[in-house]
Formats: structure tokens, sequence, C-alpha cells
């Protein structure tokens, strides 16, 4: 069974997040960029009323999700919504079904709503705070069964 992992990560919190999940399941690893600038106070002020306002944008990414059995989805939280490159990959791609993920400094705000009224089907949901990435490994273990069993 071929698994995708994409993500969409600022920081890098996501992304790291990203590779354990992607060892754990031996899946593949695809980035996704948004190509807006998105650094510095002004970027993040930007992204967040991006994100609230349910916007999308021009992304690259390198694998075609058509090639997996499986997709599993990874992104920050940003202003409690799902990022404008995650929004416009789902849109792009026609994802129907998939696991995703999330890391979020506060809370995860409505970012599984989210992902729930773009997708019919979700297969299983993580969300960490970005310091709980290294340490809540049983967790993420724990997704990663329900992704490999689902």
């Amino acid at each position: 069974m071929k698994i995708l992992v994409a993500v969409y990560s600022r920081s890098g919190h996501t992304l790291n997040l990203a590779k354990k999940i992607t060892d754990e399941l031996g899946a593949e690893l695809d980035i996704i960029v948004d190509k807006k600038k998105r650094k510095g106070i002004i970027g993040w002020f930007l992204s967040g009323k991006d994100a609230g306002m349910k916007k999308k944008t021009e992304i690259e990414f390198s694998k075609n999700p058509k090639d997996y059995d499986k997709i599993v989805l990874g992104a920050p939280v940003w202003a409690g919504r799902m990022t404008p490159a995650v929004r416009t990959y789902i849109i792009q791609n026609n994802i129907k079904e998939s696991a995703f993920f999330c890391t979020f400094g506060g809370d995860a705000g409505k970012i599984a709503d989210d992902f729930q009224d773009m997708l019919s089907k979700v297969v299983a949901y993580l969300g960490l705070k970005a310091r709980d990435v290294e340490r809540d490994i049983e967790s993420i273990k724990a997704f990663c069964r329900i992704v490999k069993n689902s």
C-alpha cells in the first residue's frame, strides 16, 4: 500500500511531525510550497487573515496524490483555521478522503471543522501542540495505527 504524507509548514513544527509520521507509516513525503510570501510579522498577520477568510493560494508540490492509496495531510493551525496552502491542495487534487494532522501554539481552533467540511471522509485526526511533537510519541503511533488499519 502506497501512502503519501503531504504537508505545509511555515515554521518547521508541522514538517517535523510529518517526518515522524512518514517514518512510522513507511510513507513518502511531499512538501506543499506556498508561493505567497509569509515571512516576518506582517506575513504572520496576513497568513492568519487569509486562513480566517478561507482563501486559496498559489502552491507547488512534486508528487501526484492520485498515485497513492492513502493520503495524509498536515498543516499548522493559523487563526484557528486550515492554511490556504492545504485548502488549495485539497481543491486542486480533488481529495475526498484523508487522515490529517496539525500543530498549533494555542489550540486547534476550528481546523477539524475545516477538514470535515472539505473532505467526504476523515480517516483519522491528530492535533499536537508544537512543543509536544518531540515528546508525545504514543499519540503519533496511535494515529499511524489508525491510518494503517483504515
